[in-house]
């Protein structure tokens, strides 16, 4: 799960559906450019949900007016929350 926030959008909670990392080098300097893709899927406004250009995906004015849909989004991870719960014995 994830929050997802850009500017003043805030469109809560989505749920990871896929994720992949590219690392592109540069070949003069021999220099790592590593990226993430995250795939989510969130609460949308429906007409925005209609448009292919993920810069025009706001969240719904309501949450129950919304649409769900799959977004590529986190240009920048920020902060990393892991919440591992402990297995009983027997499970590990």
């Amino acid at each position: 799960m994830l929050y997802i926030k850009h500017n003043e959008k805030d469109f809560g909670w989505g749920a990871v559906v896929n994720f992949h990392k590219t690392v592109k080098k540069d070949k003069y300097h021999q220099e790592e450019t590593i990226a993430y893709t995250v795939e989510v899927l969130m609460n949308v406004c429906k007409e925005a949900a209609k448009s292919k250009d993920i810069f025009m995906i706001s969240p719904p004015e309501q949450p129950n007016q919304g649409e769900m849909q799959v977004s590529v989004c986190c240009e920048k991870i920020l902060i990393i929350f892991l919440h591992i719960t402990k297995l009983p014995n027997k499970m590990l």
